[in-house]
C-alpha cells in the first residue's frame, strides 16, 4: 500500500469509530428515555402524580425567555463566525492551499481571515 492509501484509510477507520460511538450512546439515551417516559405515563395512569419530576419540570423552561437576551445573542454570534472560521480553515487546508512546510505564513491566516471577516 502507497502512503496515501494508508492515510486515507485512517481517515475512513476513524470515521467509522466515530459513527460506530455515537450510535451506541444515541442507543443509550434513547433506551433511557424511552424508560423515563413509559414510568412518567404510568405513574399519571395510577394518580401517584401529584408533582411533576423529571422530565416533565422541562416543559416550562422551552418557552421562557431568558434572562440576559443580549449576551445570548452575543454568545451565539461569537460561536457561529468562530465555526465559520474554523470550517474555513478545515476547508482551505484540504484543498491545499495551506501548506504545514510553511509555518510561518500559514499560521497568521485564521487570523487574518476572522479580521477580514469581521471587516
Amino acid at each position: 500500500m502507497t502512503d496515501d492509501q494508508i492515510h486515507w484509510f485512517s481517515i475512513v477507520n476513524s470515521l467509522m469509530i466515530v459513527l460506530f460511538l455515537s450510535g451506541m450512546v444515541a442507543m443509550i439515551m434513547l433506551r433511557t428515555l424511552y424508560r423515563d417516559i413509559s414510568k412518567y405515563n404510568q405513574l399519571e395512569t395510577q394518580e401517584e402524580a401529584q408533582e411533576e419530576t423529571g422530565w416533565k419540570l422541562v416543559h416550562g423552561d422551552v418557552f421562557r425567555p431568558p434572562q440576559s437576551l443580549m449576551f445570548l445573542s452575543a454568545l451565539v454570534g461569537i460561536g457561529t463566525q468562530l465555526a465559520a472560521l474554523i470550517l474555513l480553515v478545515i476547508v482551505l487546508a484540504i484543498v491545499g492551499m495551506l501548506y504545514i512546510g510553511y509555518a510561518q505564513h500559514t499560521l497568521p491566516l485564521p487570523f487574518s481571515l476572522h479580521a477580514e471577516h469581521i471587516a
